[in-house]
């Protein structure tokens, strides 16, 4: 293996001093867009669906030391290298500490950064020698022709399409040919009135990512972001538009690296159902109080896990909106909830510790408390929520996801995520 060259060493020098410099600025996030309010829901008519007809953007964020091909030895051998270069340069320099002691410090500086730059260097370019080009090359192509064409569009619209019939009640039209063929072209909104669609709802992938979250790490995370626009045909207004992002799984470069593609194919599937069940949730299921009226669902106290850890059993407090209902109004809206269930879900967490894999799910459950039926395994973290499911004026609506805390505005759709990361959790205990 080639020794870590002196160029590459400065500029890691240049680079993590750069880094100690910088501050990390906390980002907030703006909220969600607010339920479309009843009024407007009952003028939405025939919903046509169209998706974009151009590829999304994608972007493969991959190096060769991922591949996991003698990564360790890379660094490895990449440190020795770097620490014999910081040696022999705090050597250079410690003479002059005599004269000038604050010298020192540049000498363990320069020893220190030359040995951290040396194992870095050594991981990124060690593996190239050992043919890990190839397999990166290999992921890439897989990754942009599972990905990089229409079809991902048409698909996205597909399930979009059978998630708003199947979980609503308003008519939906697929329409194939209708999608704008480049960013930001509009549709002839006139035309569509003439053929009965009183709403159209855009759903386009935007973009897909491949990328390694952490340097020192061997998973690839497969992420998709969605937006999705619902306009008035009549008179071309936007009555909600918001984005979703998914993440379509974690595999290691070599789950990833298949000949076939079918981990993509797979994690794209898997995004498309996601998706689509939010999409069609968010604009045609959850309900939006009127005004003065606020929810009693969800909160720090709201949920609890008991009894057998493995087996463990879902307490939730009841829901009842505030105001209205407490203020005695017999003829408002809530008034005529019927009937009231709920759906319950549980996630193991993934390695980052948000909610991963949907491992467990029931709906129409009559109230709490509930026993989970399957199994759960030890020394495992898990997340779970629960949210309030009834009818209202021959309408399915449904609550917002119950979340341990609040956030201004639509607080469980406040991260654009599928998933939230404020459901509640628990973990197992070992064996």
């Amino acid at each position: 293996m080639k020794p870590t060259h002196p160029i590459i060493v400065s500029l890691l020098i240049t680079l993590l001093i750069g880094q100690l410099g910088c501050s990390h600025h906390q980002v907030a996030v703006p909220p969600r867009p607010a339920p479309l309010s009843e009024a407007v829901r009952a003028q939405l008519g025939t919903i046509g669906v169209v998706s974009a007809r151009f590829s999304p953007e994608v972007d493969v964020q991959l190096d060769p030391a991922l591949s996991g091909s003698r990564t360790g030895e890379g660094a490895a051998t990449g440190a020795i290298t770097g620490t014999a270069v910081g040696a022999g340069g705090a050597l250079a320099v410690l003479p002059m500490a005599a004269v000038f002691p604050p010298m020192l410090f540049a000498a363990g500086a320069i020893f220190g950064v030359s040995a951290i730059g040396g194992a870095v260097a050594g991981d990124v370019y060690g593996p190239e020698e050992a043919g890990a080009v190839a397999p990166v090359q290999g992921v890439t192509e897989a990754f942009h022709a599972a990905s990089a064409h229409t079809e991902v569009q048409v698909a996205l619209q597909d399930h979009v399409f059978r998630a708003g019939r199947d979980l609503s009640l308003y008519t939906f039209v697929l329409l194939r040919e209708y999608g704008p063929s480049f960013r930001g072209e509009e549709a002839d909104y006139p035309l569509l009135v003439d053929g009965g669609i009183q709403s159209l709802l855009m759903v386009q992938v935007e973009d897909l990512r491949l990328t390694g979250e952490e340097a020192i790490s061997p998973l690839l995370a497969l992420d998709m972001s969605v937006t999705s626009r619902l306009v008035r045909t009549g008179d071309g207004v936007t009555l909600d538009e918001r984005t979703f992002a998914c993440r379509g799984g974690k595999r290691t470069f070599a789950e990833w690296h298949a000949p076939d593609g079918q981990p993509f194919t797979e994690g794209l599937s898997n995004c498309y159902k996601k998706v689509a069940d939010r999409v069609a949730e968010e604009l045609f299921l959850v309900y939006q109080p009127p005004s003065g009226v606020r929810w009693s669902f969800g909160g720090k106290d709201f949920a609890t896990v008991g009894g057998d850890a493995f087996h463990p059993t879902f307490q939730w407090g009841s829901f009842a909106p505030l105001g209205e209902a407490a203020a005695g109004d017999q003829s408002g809206p809530l008034s005529r909830v019927q009937p009231l269930t709920y759906n319950l879900k549980v996630w193991r967490a993934d390695t980052n510790n948000l909610p991963g894999e949907l491992i467990y799910g029931r709906d129409g459950l009559p109230a709490s408390p509930h026993r989970m039926e399957l199994p759960l395994e030890p020394d495992t973290k898990y997340f779970w929520t629960v949210r309030a499911r009834f009818d209202l004026d021959g309408q399915t609506r449904v609550s917002p996801w119950a979340v341990t805390r609040h956030r201004k505005g639509y607080s469980p759709s406040t991260f654009d995520r599928v998933t939230n990361p404020f459901y509640y959790h628990f973990t197992t205990p070992s064996d």
